[in-house]
């Protein structure tokens, strides 16, 4: 009975433990990053209006461009900084270069563009840094800045300084 008793203490214990290792600033970026990979609708949709100003393209083409963005990306986390309740998540990305393609293929027709944007092998390499709050003992992740998430869809253009 001793035995059984000690079974079921380590069993819950051991359950706990595997849920908090999923609750870490890290695996919230892994996750968040993981979505984006999938092109998973919601990330799609919130992409399309971040950018819906960026496009000639209709919806669904862009949609289409968008997609391959992000099944292209490649990423590598470099660093978690923990601060109490606040914490960053530094990230390497890889990442197809849109703006430079969008720019070398400003003079072609939509049709073209489209085509050369699922086509073309363009990348360029950048780092991020995600933000995440603790609240309730769950990591939330802030939203990105502009200069990010321009990044992170492959749009972000250098500023002159």
């Amino acid at each position: 009975m001793k035995k059984l008793g000690i079974f079921l203490l380590f069993l819950c214990f051991g359950c706990k433990m595997e849920t908090d290792f999923t609750n870490t600033p890290t695996k919230k970026v892994e996750a968040y990053l993981s979505d984006i990979q999938a092109a998973k609708s919601e990330v799609l949709e919130d992409a399309l209006n971040y950018e819906e100003n960026f496009s000639s393209f209709s919806k669904e083409e862009y949609q289409k461009v968008l997609a391959h963005q992000f099944k292209g990306m490649v990423y590598e986390i470099r660093e978690e900084k923990i601060d109490g309740s606040k914490a960053t998540v530094d990230v390497a990305i890889e990442v197809y270069d849109r703006a430079k393609m969008l720019e070398d293929l400003k003079e072609e027709t939509v049709e073209n563009q489209i085509k050369e944007l699922l086509n073309r092998d363009d990348r360029v390499n950048y780092s991020l840094t995600f933000h995440l709050t603790k609240e309730k003992e769950t990591w939330k992740l802030e939203p990105l800045d502009q200069e990010d998430q321009e990044k992170l869809y492959g749009i972000y253009k250098e500023k002159n300084s």
